[in-house]
């Protein structure tokens, strides 16, 4: 992608909903546990997590299903 600023590279992960380790409908308390435990080759899952809804409190999106998610991953440790 070009921008005013000049050329800019970007990373993006898509969620495939039908592979058969989609984990979207995990009950609440093994999504929190699994991305405790989390680390790939990009980072750990928490931190991964920490700056998506870090970039979505820049956007102004002030609340949400991450930012809950966030506080309980928090929480346990």
């Amino acid at each position: 992608m070009v921008t005013q600023a000049g050329p800019l590279t970007a990373v993006t992960y898509v969620a495939d909903r039908a592979h058969p380790q989609y984990a979207g409908k995990l009950a609440e308390g093994e999504i929190v546990a699994r991305i405790r435990q989390g680390i790939g080759i990009a980072g750990s899952n928490i931190d991964y997590l920490a700056n998506t809804v870090c970039h979505l409190d820049e956007l102004g999106i002030a609340d949400g299903p991450l930012h809950r998610l966030l506080r309980q991953v928090q929480a346990k440790e």
